[in-house]
C-alpha cells in the first residue's frame, strides 16, 4: 500500500468506522470498471490510467450510531440514506482532492451494482443464494456507497479466503423455498413482526 492510498484508507476506516460504516474495501477503479462496466463505467478516473476506489458498507456496527443520530432527526422520511450521505460527505469534504461519489440508494440514472463491485474488488463472494458474503460477517452486511478518489490505486493485495468457494450451499434450498412463496410483504395486523414470507428470505442469510 503506497503512502497516498494509506492516508485515504486509514482516514476513511477510522472516521467512517466511528459512524458505524465499518466496511471499507479499497480497489482499482480501472480494473473493477473493466469487469463490471465493460462499455461505459459511471465514474471518472480523473485523467489517470487508474484511480483509488473505496467501497463503503457496514455490518451490525451501524445500528447504535445510526439510531442515536436518527432519534435527533425524527422528521426525515429516509433517515438512513441521509445519514449515509451526510457522514460520507463530511469525510470527503475534508479532503483536498477530487472525489466521485456513487450511492447505493440512488437509482438515477440507474442503481450501482454494488454486489458485483464488491465481488470484483475482492472483498466478498457471491453465493448461490444470490447474496454477497463477507469473509468475517457472511451475508449480514449492507453496501452503501462507492468513492473514486483522484489518487493512485491500491497495490495488489494478498488473496483472502472468501466464503462460498468450498461451501455445501445450504442457502440454495432456502432461496428455492422463498421463491415459491408470494413476494415479501409486511404482516398486516402487526407491522412490527415479519411475515412468514419475509422470514423465508431471512433464512437465506442464516
Amino acid at each position: 500500500m503506497n503512502s497516498v492510498e494509506s492516508a485515504f484508507v486509514s482516514d476513511t476506516r477510522r472516521r467512517l468506522g466511528a459512524a458505524g460504516f465499518d466496511l471499507v474495501e479499497p480497489f482499482s477503479a480501472a480494473s473493477v470498471a473493466r469487469e463490471v462496466f465493460p462499455s461505459a463505467p459511471p465514474w471518472t478516473l480523473f485523467g489517470r490510467d487508474d484511480a483509488l476506489g473505496l467501497l463503503i458498507g457496514n455490518s451490525r456496527a451501524l445500528w447504535d450510531p445510526f439510531t442515536a443520530w436518527a432519534s435527533a432527526h425524527p422528521e426525515l422520511a429516509h433517515p438512513l440514506d441521509v445519514y449515509t450521505e451526510t457522514t460520507v460527505r463530511e469525510l470527503t469534504d475534508s479532503w483536498n482532492v477530487s472525489v466521485w461519489l456513487g450511492w447505493g440508494h440512488v437509482g438515477v440514472p440507474s442503481f450501482l451494482p454494488l454486489q458485483r463491485i464488491a465481488v470484483a474488488a475482492g472483498g466478498a463472494s457471491l453465493g448461490p443464494g444470490q447474496l454477497v458474503a463477507h469473509p468475517t460477517f457472511g451475508p449480514w452486511i449492507a453496501l452503501r456507497a462507492v468513492l473514486i478518489i483522484d489518487a493512485p490505486p491500491p497495490l495488489a493485495a494478498d488473496e483472502r479466503a472468501l466464503p462460498c468457494v468450498h461451501c455445501e450451499a445450504p442457502c440454495r434450498g432456502a432461496l428455492e423455498d422463498a421463491l415459491k412463496a408470494a413476494p415479501p410483504q409486511l404482516a398486516v395486523e402487526r407491522r412490527s413482526l415479519l411475515s412468514p414470507v419475509q422470514e423465508s428470505y431471512l433464512r437465506i442469510r442464516d
